[in-house]
């Protein structure tokens, strides 16, 4: 997943995005600060806009899933599909991988910032967790002794206590010799019985998650965080993602991949400031617990 910025001249002023192609992809959504701009079918998008204030773009996109070398655990899929169509909702979200683009897109100035005045940061933490929205997870294998799994009751928060797993990577010294730590924690999972009452409850490994891929020097860094935390109670689609991350002059690059379900939050915190939003996704219900499950790709970029 690319992306091209390219800001118009001051007296006709305008920005246009420049999408790489993604094969079978047939549209592309363009969003600015949550608002819908509209739809296209070309790899370019163009706004006239001043640009005099930072704006926060999300170019999304849908494509059908590849079923090919992906494992079916029939008694949940078998499952799931009964109860859809005891629901009469069609999974139809199971069919596709989706692609987010975010840009965060910096005022417009009409001469270089001087060197001294290039933004750069000394510290910074990024934070990445899963969690379960609903507080009461119904299991759509109606043949498990596990009939419930207890949720996490919430929605999108960077201090939630709450959570599936929890990775937080501090980084330090980013002006001078940079320095990684990796901080990983997941909460316990627990079963209830047909009449709410705990059956089971265990902590899944997080021995998979880890970081490789370390590069720094006085002026870069970057490094990749790999996660594979499974359910320690039943057979279940482990929660795998992959995030890269990478700053270098003041700018920020993140992308990453990971299967639609459950819940995705990353937040990045630099200096003092409050964790801002880098990405977040919903799940697809009960479809977390059975394969096949899509991924969603996405990137995050700083341009100034």
């Amino acid at each position: 997943m690319e992306s091209k910025i390219h800001r118009h001249h001051p007296f006709r002023p305008g920005i246009t995005f420049g999408m790489g192609a993604i094969p079978d992809v047939e549209s592309y959504s363009i969003f600015r600060d949550g608002k819908r701009l509209g739809d296209t079918d070309n790899h370019t998008w163009y706004e006239a806009s001043s640009q005099d204030e930072s704006a926060r773009y999300e170019i999304r996109a849908l494509r059908p899933s590849s079923r090919q070398n992906v494992p079916l655990s029939s008694v949940m899929e078998g499952a799931l599909k009964l109860l859809n169509h005891l629901k009469h909702e069609p999974d139809r979200e199971r069919e596709f991988e989706s692609f987010i683009l975010y840009i965060l897109l910096h005022p417009f100035v009409s001469e270089p910032l001087a060197p001294n005045k290039e933004p750069e940061a000394v510290r910074a933490r990024l934070r990445i967790m899963t969690f379960i929205a609903p507080p009461i997870l119904k299991n759509p294998n109606l043949l498990s002794p596990h009939f419930y799994f207890e949720g996490d009751d919430r929605t999108f928060d960077p201090h939630a206590t709450e959570y599936r797993t929890f990775t937080e990577i501090a980084m330090t010294g980013l002006q001078d010799v940079p320095h990684v730590h990796l901080a990983k924690q997941a909460n316990p999972t627990r079963s209830l019985t047909s009449t709410g009452r705990l059956r089971s409850e265990d902590v899944a490994s997080t021995r998979k998650v880890y970081l490789e891929d370390i590069e720094k020097d006085r002026d870069f860094l970057q490094f990749t965080t790999r996660h594979s935390v499974g359910n320690p109670l039943v057979i279940a689609p482990d929660i795998n993602y992959t995030v890269h991350t990478a700053y270098g002059h003041g700018r920020w690059r993140l992308c990453g991949t990971h299967l639609r379900s459950p819940h995705h939050e990353i937040y990045l915190q630099t200096e003092s400031c409050a964790f801002q939003p880098i990405h977040q996704t919903h799940d697809l219900g009960l479809s977390f617990l059975a394969d096949p499950l899509p991924s969603c790709h996405w990137l995050f970029m700083e341009a100034r």
